[in-house]
């Protein structure tokens, strides 16, 4: 009898010094993630609002909303594992170490990253803009927090690191609506310059579409004669089909003008 009374004051002193205090844990550990996660979702849904009513980037709200969501549901996590008596201050010191290794492990990534959140925030282009950086010249399909895809003159998909591209020049040809066209011609010396530049100009100035006058100027003196520049402005979408046109009409042109051809000619010394 002695026996099962102590067996029941130990059974009942197990349940009063260990069971129902771990229990009580349990339900407060269960009871922070119900409430921390009902507070997550407010302040995530608050945070998308605010950064849609600025008009951010959607690739950025959402990269945003995932980080706080992490950031916040790891405070909870610690928030858990203090209610069970766990030392946080060990555990924290070790996943910052953790993330200085794997941020030293993934540098490139992480300036690539880095690079991606700046392209989105300063917009020096868009989805659809064609440009060239990264010795890639090509309209721009996707700007992603890692890399760019940009669609080359072949039809080619192209995936370029943000850093690679942030870090050099930018060449944006679909920023301004319009641009200058020019043609290079070269003359001989027995070409009168002024004359060519009159008769070109004027055959230039019947290309359609063509946004100004054709003007035309001399630019430079070489051994084969002068070069005249000729220039126009048009829209950046008929810029490549008008640079084949103006071709095609210069060369017309001295066929019809019978405009004689630079021949280089080579000078022989002897001794």
């Amino acid at each position: 009898m002695n026996q099962y009374l102590n067996k029941l004051e130990t059974i009942d002193e197990l349940i009063r010094h260990y069971a129902l205090p771990f229990s009580f844990k349990i339900l407060g550990a269960f009871a922070i993630w119900i409430i921390g996660g009902f507070f997550i979702k407010i302040a995530q849904k608050l945070l998308r609002t605010t950064l849609n009513r600025r008009l951010v980037d959607p690739t950025l709200v959402n990269y945003a909303n995932a980080t706080s969501a992490f950031v916040l549901k790891a405070f909870l996590i610690l928030a858990i594992l203090g209610v069970f008596g766990i030392e946080t201050t060990s555990l924290s010191a070790l996943l910052a170490a953790t993330g200085v290794a794997i941020g030293i492990a993934w540098s490139g990534l992480l300036s690539n990253f880095a690079a991606g959140v700046f392209l989105i925030v300063l917009r020096p282009f868009k989805v659809g803009d064609t440009i060239s950086a990264a010795g890639i010249t090509g309209s721009v399909r996707e700007i992603g927090l890692f890399a760019t895809t940009i669609d080359n003159g072949d039809n080619l998909r192209i995936f370029v690191g943000n850093n690679k591209i942030f870090s050099d020049n930018i060449l944006n040809y679909s920023a301004n609506s319009h641009r200058i066209i020019s043609f290079r011609v070269q003359l001989t010396p027995n070409t009168h310059p002024l004359k060519a530049i009159e008769q070109f100009s004027q055959k230039l100035s019947v290309l359609p579409n063509l946004k100004s006058q054709v003007t035309g100027e001399i630019t430079e003196f070489n051994p084969l004669g002068v070069v005249i520049t000729l220039k126009g402005a048009c829209h950046q979408s008929d810029f490549a089909s008008l640079t084949t046109q103006g071709n095609q009409i210069i060369f017309e042109t001295m066929q019809t003008e019978q405009y004689p051809s630079p021949e280089a000619k080579a000078v022989i010394y002897s001794r």
